[in-house]
């Protein structure tokens, strides 16, 4: 899979449906520590449960029609305040991202299953026998389904435990796909700049980071980990530094943040409305933040601020943390 970072993501259901269910007792036995599962050994009740439930119409801007020299940049914050509306949204962890289907079924089989599904985002593995392999290569050729696995594989769990974090990952790929076209369009490449998605996926493994939401104005993550703390990844290109350092200039800001900025060696992070610095509402005591330098397509400069993170007097050192 190509390295990205979406717009957001968040714990996500995944629904079995087999009709055995001496296998789904042994799914619920390997798997509901690592996913939230939900089981289902009728195929027309998971069904119904799947198209019923109440979903995000992620791409609800999509049919406006911004021009990307005017109106792009409202286009893109109008679309991610939705994505953002998720964290006080308590039926977020039962969104399906995943199903995960019995080819052979007496009901309804598992490609039937998948072609009746109304959400298009929900991404589809199908487990098959001897006799559904030759119907699997079909569904997965005609997009029908996103993955197949043998029922039989003696390492049946493991490959679905990596399939499963596999289609997680795409599921909140996908749904921000395009918006992310017309991010990188206005000069934000950070969600397809493979050093800083490996510089931030290794952070939310480090941290314990289940959940994260993009901001702009800053550009920002807001994450939030497994024990529930929470916590800002600040993320500027240089052309967003510039834009900072440009406004404090206009506004006549004092020349120690101006410095600090230019240096490299600090990011702000500024709690005005607009995220730039306004003389009202500055706080010289909470203003920057040490970087961490990624050199990938552009140079990023990012900060990890934690509810325990003290914002810095500025010290023009050389001691400037690259990551390569």
């Amino acid at each position: 899979m190509k390295p990205e970072i979406a717009l957001c993501y968040y714990p996500t259901a995944v629904a079995f449906i087999d009709d055995s269910q001496s296998f789904l007792q042994a799914v619920e036995l390997a798997m509901s520590s690592r996913f939230n599962c939900i089981t289902f050994n009728d195929p027309i009740r998971a069904l119904n449960h799947s198209n019923n439930l109440n979903k995000v119409n992620w791409n609800a801007f999509t049919n406006n029609d911004y021009s990307y020299a005017s109106d792009s940049e409202q286009f893109i914050k109008n679309t991610l305040n939705l994505s953002i509306n998720k964290i006080t949204d308590t039926g977020r962890y039962d969104e399906i991202s995943v199903v995960v289907v019995d080819y052979d079924m007496p009901e309804m089989n598992g490609v039937e299953f998948c072609r009746n599904l109304k959400n298009p985002n929900i991404k589809k593995i199908l487990l098959t026998g001897q006799a559904g392999s030759d119907e699997a290569i079909k569904a997965f050729n005609s997009n029908i389904i996103n993955y197949y696995i043998r029922k039989s594989d003696d390492n049946l769990f493991e490959h679905l435990t990596h399939a499963i974090q596999e289609m997680q990952n795409r599921y909140f790929l996908d749904i921000s796909s395009y918006i992310k076209i017309r991010a990188i369009d206005n000069k934000k490449s950070l969600f397809s700049d493979a050093k800083l998605s490996e510089y931030f996926n290794n952070l939310l493994k480090t941290h314990g980071i289940v959940e994260y939401y993009f901001l702009t104005n800053p550009p920002r993550y807001k994450l939030k980990a497994r024990d529930g703390k929470t916590s800002l990844f600040l993320v500027y290109s240089r052309y967003d530094l510039n834009e900072q350092i440009r406004v404090i200039k206009e506004e006549a800001g004092p020349a120690w943040l101006l410095d600090s900025l230019k240096s490299g060696l600090y990011v702000p992070y500024f709690q005005s409305q607009d995220g730039f610095y306004d003389p009202e509402s500055f706080d010289e005591n909470n203003t920057i933040y040490v970087a961490d330098v990624v050199e990938g397509q552009e140079t990023y400069y990012c900060a990890l601020i934690g509810d325990d993170t003290r914002a810095l007097e500025p010290v023009l050192t050389p001691n400037q943390p690259f990551y390569h």
